[in-house]
């Protein structure tokens, strides 16, 4: 339960960075002007928060299946 409550904790925490990092990706975009390397810096930064949200969802996840193996659920 500990760790269910932790993993819970870090990914309510991560949705919240992951939409600030999400929202300056959306800024370098909208301020390129066509720059290709500001265009290049947005979409990294993008695939980059992208990713984290998806390590957190998994980690969520995980801790969910574990604890409905060890209570028996499974």
């Amino acid at each position: 339960t500990l760790i269910d409550t932790i993993a819970t904790w870090l990914l309510e925490i991560g949705l919240v960075i992951s939409t600030i990092i999400i929202l300056w990706a959306a800024f370098l975009f909208m301020t390129s002007g066509g720059n290709t390397e500001r265009v290049t810096m947005a979409r990294k930064t993008l695939w980059y928060a992208i990713i984290g949200v998806t390590v957190l969802l998994l980690a969520k996840g995980v801790t969910s299946i574990i604890q409905n193996f060890l209570s028996g659920r499974f």
